[in-house]
């Protein structure tokens, strides 16, 4: 294949670095630095995985509050039995149980006293007022005008040439987000983890979009980022049903918060698809209201289009499985109530979507002989694919997904009942260790 020659000769090279880490791991650790000495909660002079996920959360909250946590504090929000799971899919720190992230908030329908879908005006304030803001200030409409034909003109003049698709990976873009209130970013981090979108213009390539909706995106990329800079999600359909930019109804643009090269996610993605599915992704520049807010990752959206061009069908049920550990097909039990937290469904009017993924999960995880396996798992789960989705992530050192956390992927059941892992959140791959940088 392609890019099998490469493949084997990153194995190779991960090998040796294994062992030289495994020579590291038995050096005097005096290399830690005075921030992570905070963790070495045991005293061995190392972070292990539990210490450093324990960093990554804490560094996490205080970028978030602004308040640095003593040694003491930090200690006593170490597990009673110092551990934090059993490899993939173990038990999430603070003994928070089998856990994704917190679903969205709804507030449009407690707000929308007109029914059609969004806030406006009054029913905006009355929202943002909830959430500790003030008066929603809009800007005036001949502003927000002249800023809007601004965009259009120097849109026109970088128009690439041959129309390119809009994850072209040789195409650098540039988007324009024109906002229709002053205080937009404060209304999205108000509004953040809620399902309120703020309205704005999108100019590209001399188009405009009108009424797209956006918020902030993420969880460590939005709390462990101290600038502005926060990853967007943008909703092209928001304010017009069927308007589509280049085909697609919802971008996510990334900020990189953890990969200063903005290289990871879309190397990861583009030699993946080689094998197996995943998005498409590729590098746009971002305007907003006329100030250049520089590069973002573009990630293609996992959603029904998606399946249409990896599968040939919108239909069959998707899941996403949040960044924290429990969600690596462990069995626990047959009532969904016990998945529902950790496997997001993200399919709507399903019948009995839960039955088949406890059935794939009690197969997996259940002492189950070799022959009922080889008779039976086939047709719950494409093997082949699943194989070949472990071993990119594996090649690729994805500190993320499966492999390292039971979590950070997807699931996709197609119409014949197969299940599929779907690799999702690869901004850690290509990293020896937590500590790499890009």
């Amino acid at each position: 294949m392609k890019h099998l020659k490469t493949i084997i000769s990153l194995m190779l090279i991960t090998a040796g670095w294994t062992l030289q880490a495994n020579a590291q791991d038995n050096e005097p650790s005096a290399k830690l630095t005075d921030e992570q000495k905070r963790f070495d909660l045991n005293g061995d002079g190392k972070l292990s995985d539990e210490e450093d996920e324990l960093r990554l959360r804490i560094t996490g909250l205080e970028a978030f509050t602004g308040d640095k946590l003593s040694r003491e504090e930090i200690e006593k929000m170490q597990p009673p039995d110092g551990g934090f799971g059993r490899g993939p899919g173990g038990m999430p720190p603070f003994g928070g149980g089998r856990r994704g992230p917190r679903p969205p908030e709804k507030l449009v329908e407690q707000f929308d006293e007109d029914k059609n879908g969004k806030l406006t005006g009054a029913e905006r304030e009355a929202a943002f007022s909830t959430r500790g803001g003030g008066n929603v200030t809009l800007i005036p409409k001949e502003a927000l005008h002249n800023g809007v034909q601004t965009d259009v003109q120097t849109s026109l003049a970088s128009i690439p040439e041959g129309s390119p698709s809009l994850y072209n990976a040789q195409t650098l873009r540039t988007l324009y987000l024109r906002f229709h209130h002053e205080d937009w970013s404060e209304q999205m981090n108000a509004f953040y983890r809620t399902d309120i979108e703020v309205p704005a213009e999108l100019i590209v390539d001399g188009e405009v979009y009108p009424e797209v909706g956006v918020h902030f995106r993420g969880t460590s990329s939005y709390f462990t980022v101290r600038s502005d800079k926060k990853s967007f999600n943008i909703a092209v359909d928001y304010g017009k049903d069927g308007q589509r930019l280049y085909g697609y109804k919802t971008l996510n643009l990334l900020n990189g918060h953890v990969d200063a090269s903005f290289l990871r996610e879309v190397l990861y993605n583009r030699i993946a698809r080689d094998y197996i599915p995943a998005m498409k992704t590729n590098l746009v520049k971002l305007v907003i209201n006329g100030e250049n807010w520089g590069v973002y990752i573009n990630l293609q959206q996992y959603n029904k289009d998606f399946l249409a061009e990896q599968f040939g069908t919108k239909g069959g049920v998707r899941w996403k499985v949040g960044p924290g550990r429990g969600g690596a097909l462990t069995y626990a039990g047959d009532a969904p109530t016990a998945y529902q937290e950790t496997y997001q469904l993200k399919t709507n009017n399903v019948e009995a979507p839960w039955q088949d993924l406890i059935a794939l999960c009690k197969m997996l995880d259940e002492t189950t002989s070799d022959a009922e396996l080889t008779e039976n798992l086939p047709s719950l789960l494409n093997i082949d694919r699943v194989l070949w989705q472990l071993a990119v992530s594996n090649v690729f050192m994805d500190d993320d997904g499966y492999i390292h956390k039971g979590g950070d992927y997807a699931i996709y059941q197609d119409v014949n009942g197969r299940f599929h892992l779907i690799p999702h959140d690869n901004n850690e791959s290509f990293r020896f260790g937590r500590e790499g940088r890009g």
